[in-house]
């Protein structure tokens, strides 16, 4: 299967001091953890400057799409881009689940975004591109989704190998667990 020609790119976000988020938040949780404002909280605006970096140095992009809660936008966010698919947790869940703060719950139901492409990169908004980036970098020449993983600095784990500091291996049937 040869690599795409341009990927979709997928960010989850919420925002903590959105009017009432909060209250929300408390009605369903009850631990401490689970109300820990650092979970929420962007002092830096984060989700702003990786769409930028994106924009900048990721030129092979289809679609952004961003996952929120309703009513949630970013007061900033242009939301009349041509490439920005704005879609809430309900459009994507069963009323019935919602509403949900379970980032591995929300990650698990990505594929539903109406439109999105077999392949896609899903980024978190602390995520930012430094330099120039290209399809080059996620699959091979034959179209194999690269796997980049962690290494010593001389021995990659089984399955991997070193090229240009980084361990890696190809996705193929051989790199799939059962």
């Amino acid at each position: 299967m040869p690599a795409p020609a341009a990927l979709d790119v997928v960010y989850t976000w919420v925002d903590m001091n959105w009017p009432g988020y909060l209250d929300e938040c408390r009605r369903y949780h009850t631990q401490p953890a689970h109300l820990n404002p650092e979970r929420y909280r962007d002092h830096y605006g984060l989700l702003r400057y990786s769409l930028r970096s994106l924009e900048r140095y990721f030129p092979c992009v289809r679609n952004v799409y961003l996952l929120t809660a309703r009513p949630q936008v970013p007061a900033w966010l242009r939301r009349d881009h041509p490439r920005l698919r704005l879609v809430h947790h309900d459009e994507v869940f069963e009323a019935r689940h919602l509403p949900t703060f379970n980032s591995n719950t929300i990650e698990s139901h990505l594929h539903l975004l109406p439109g999105l492409g077999d392949q896609f990169l899903y980024l978190n908004d602390d995520f930012l591109f430094g330099r120039d980036t290209g399809l080059a970098d996620f699959y091979a020449l034959d179209g194999r989704i690269k796997l980049m993983g962690h290494g010593s600095a001389s021995r990659c784990r089984s399955g991997f190998t070193r090229r240009n500091g980084t361990c890696l291996a190809l996705a193929d049937s051989s790199t799939r667990r059962s």
